[in-house]
């Protein structure tokens, strides 16, 4: 079994002071055992196999958030402390920014808590399972279907540099945010990016392209990071390796 960054950090001291602790009282030995053990289940890092096709979840839990905001539509997952917590990357791409805003420590689940401590992944991408955007076809026409035109940025300066972001949350238990992507970095569907101590939520902004009806999960639904399909592939993309 693989561990999280950190585990036994934690782990360690509980496990190490169970044999003693026996001295004092055998429950006060199983107390250590078990908080010693519980901790590395925590930070559990099982490996996980992406679907064929599809923008899979970047976290395990229930999905607790799936609105629109202006042109784009977000996707929360909340985690408890027994689902894993290494977060993965929905979709191919590169690393546009890592930025971590400080911040309150509100429930993960609760509407304060987007105010709460946060790390955004911004992503620049092109994945296949990613729906294209209208611009980058009307370019391609303007140009005579030439591939080149297409690499050329068409957003104002005002606007992000990057085409999603997924966001670690901190809650009110969990306080440590662990990234482990960097800006420049070119990571795979399913990839790691991070991980947090314990569980909150990660919230996934999807590109302008990406439309609420085309989400392929609920409010309530159950997600496995890596694996559970949250936004099918456009249709004819012809995918057939499971890495975009």
């Amino acid at each position: 079994m693989n561990f999280a960054p950190g585990a036994w950090k934690y782990a360690i001291l509980p496990l190490l002071a169970a044999p003693f602790a026996i001295f004092v009282s055998v429950t006060a030995s199983l107390v250590a055992l078990a908080v010693g053990a519980g901790t590395l289940a925590f930070f559990r890092d099982p490996e996980r196999t992406p679907p064929p096709t599809g923008v899979v979840s970047p976290a395990d839990g229930t999905v607790s958030v799936l609105r629109e905001e202006g042109d784009r539509v977000r996707l929360g997952v909340f985690m408890n402390v027994w689902h894993v917590h290494v977060v993965r990357a929905p979709f191919a791409g590169r690393v546009a920014d890592v930025e971590h805003i400080a911040g309150a420590n509100r429930p993960a689940f609760s509407k304060e808590s987007d105010r709460n401590e946060r790390v955004h992944v911004r992503f620049e991408t092109d994945s296949p399972n990613l729906p294209s955007t209208g611009e980058e076809s009307a370019t391609l026409a303007d140009d005579g279907g030439t591939p080149g035109a297409a690499e050329t940025p068409t957003a104002s300066p005002a606007e992000s540099d990057s085409d999603a972001e997924v966001t670690l949350i901190a809650g009110a238990f969990a306080r440590r945010i662990h990234p482990y992507a960097e800006r420049g970095d070119g990571l795979e569907r399913g990839d790691r990016i991070g991980h947090i101590a314990f569980g909150s939520r990660v919230d996934l902004l999807f590109p302008p392209a990406v439309d609420i009806d085309d989400i392929a999960v609920e409010t309530g639904d159950s997600m496995t990071a890596g694996e559970t399909v949250v936004l099918e592939s456009p249709a004819g993309t012809g995918l057939d390796d499971g890495r975009a």
